[in-house]
C-alpha cells in the first residue's frame, strides 16, 4: 500500500503555529457495489444480479435486526451493532427516549481483517503530493 505525506499546522502553544508532517494513505479511488458484483461474478457461479440481491439483503438484515437490538455477526466480514449516546440526568425517573442524542450502527472488524491489515507493507507513493 502506498502512502503520501500530509502537511498540517499545529495551532497554539508558546511558539504559535508549527508546521508538521505525517503519512496518509494514497487512495487510488473508490470501489463500488457494482465493482464488487462484477468481480465476485467471475469468481463464483452466481450472476451479478444474484450478488446484488444478496448484498442488499445483507443490508436489509442489518437494518431490520439492529433496530430490534440484535448484534449481527457476519463472521470474517465483521460485526454490526447499534450504539447510542444519551444525555445524562440526575435521577432514573428522568431517563426517557428524549434523552437519547444519537443512534448509530457501528462496525467491528473481524480478527481475519485485523490480521490482514497488520500484514500490509507500506511504500512511499511515487508521486508525492504534500497537502
Amino acid at each position: 500500500m502506498e502512502f503520501k505525506i500530509r502537511k498540517y499546522t499545529e495551532v497554539g502553544g508558546k511558539g504559535g503555529e508549527k508546521v508538521k508532517y505525517c503519512t496518509t494513505i494514497n487512495h487510488k479511488g473508490t470501489k463500488t457495489i457494482k465493482d464488487y458484483a462484477v468481480w465476485a461474478e467471475k469468481r463464483s457461479t452466481l450472476t451479478e444480479s444474484d450478488i446484488y440481491a444478496d448484498f442488499y439483503n445483507m443490508i436489509a438484515y442489518i437494518e431490520t435486526f439492529c433496530e430490534q437490538g440484535y448484534k449481527i455477526d457476519y463472521g470474517d466480514l465483521g460485526k454490526y451493532y447499534s450504539s447510542m449516546h444519551s444525555k445524562t440526568v440526575d435521577t432514573p425517573e428522568e431517563v426517557n427516549p428524549e434523552t437519547i442524542k444519537n443512534l448509530k450502527v457501528r462496525y467491528k472488524m473481524s480478527h481475519r481483517i485485523k490480521c490482514t491489515l497488520r500484514s500490509i507493507h507500506f511504500k512511499k507513493a511515487t508521486k508525492i503530493i504534500i497537502e
